[in-house]
């Protein structure tokens, strides 16, 4: 659509002797900029698709338009210019939208491979009740990956998750002797209010608490 531009183009350079000789001539950049806006264009995308169709709209506008007044490319210039440039800000957005949610996922995968891994270690070895190795795998499991998921390991929360996870296990497992008795009377208050908040962090329904 762009060649059918040069008789006019001709018809501004001999109304407009200028036109050869000043590169800030409106006609000038105005054919500048569509040359510039279409350098690596291809039929496929929806930019190039609306691109083309602005050209185009442009391009008949000069068409059906021009008589003899050069300003009409200035007019038409600045909104090719605004569309390219609001395109690019569309386009810079998606970009930016879409690096985001790559760093979401992969930080996700990160967490889960960290919090499966410190479940893992805290579980290792222990004789404990099958009810509370399922709590730790599942519903504490996701309150370690809520918290990991706010601020990582530099949370203080996260140490005290994981201390609230070891407090529990060693709970269920045999007490030999009389110091570990008191030590476990002394701690159940805190450990269940730990408990308590760690579930409410992550909505756990009321009957599954029980």
């Amino acid at each position: 659509c762009i060649g059918s531009l040069q008789i006019t183009v001709l018809k501004v350079s001999m109304l407009e002797r200028q036109f050869f000789s000043r590169k800030s001539h409106p006609a000038r950049r105005f054919l500048d900029d569509i040359a510039d806006a279409s350098v690596g264009w291809t039929d496929a995308g929806k930019y190039n698709i609306a691109l083309y169709s602005k050209i185009d709209e442009i391009v008949q506008s000069v068409l059906n338009d021009f008589a003899d007044d050069a300003t009409i490319f200035e007019a038409l210039l600045n909104d090719l210019q605004l569309f390219v440039t609001n395109y690019e800000e569309v386009a810079q957005t998606s970009v930016d939208e879409t690096a985001q949610k790559i760093e979401t996922v992969e930080r996700a995968q990160i967490a889960q491979g960290i919090v499966q891994d410190a479940v893992n270690l805290a579980l290792a070895g222990q004789a404990i009740p099958d009810s509370i190795v399922d709590f730790v795998r599942t519903i504490w499991q996701q309150v370690l990956l809520h918290i990991y998921a706010q601020d990582g390991e530099e949370n203080p929360a996260w140490q005290s998750g994981l201390k609230t996870m070891r407090d529990l296990i060693w709970s269920v497992t045999p007490k030999l002797n009389s110091e570990d008795r008191l030590t476990l009377v002394a701690m159940l208050p805190e450990l269940l209010k730990q408990l308590r908040d760690g579930m409410n962090f992550v909505d756990i329904d009321q009957s599954r608490r029980g």
